[in-house]
């Protein structure tokens, strides 16, 4: 999947992509999936996900985390969003 984030804010922003390749044991070098954008910046970030993953984005103040969801995991009051397989 691909994921275009324009940093419009006047300070750098760090980008942490956490998909598939993301290791969560700390065991991997996981710098690859950090990546800084200064203001008014951009760049396209290819996220590697599983089949109906659901595109999930969380900024807080200097940071940008790019993850995924997957549709099964979403409490049921989201009716709004696929249970199925595809998007």
């Amino acid at each position: 999947m691909k994921v275009f984030y324009f940093n419009d804010e006047q300070k750098p922003v760090i980008v942490k992509v956490m998909d598939d390749t993301w290791d969560y044991t700390g065991k991997d070098d996981n710098k690859k999936n950090f990546h800084t954008l200064n203001a008014a910046d951009h760049k396209v970030f290819d996220l590697v996900v599983p089949d109906g993953a659901i595109l999930y984005i969380k900024k807080w103040p200097g940071i940008v985390m790019l993850s995924y969801i997957l549709s099964r995991n979403l409490p049921p009051e989201d009716d709004m969003f696929p249970r199925s397989g595809a998007i």
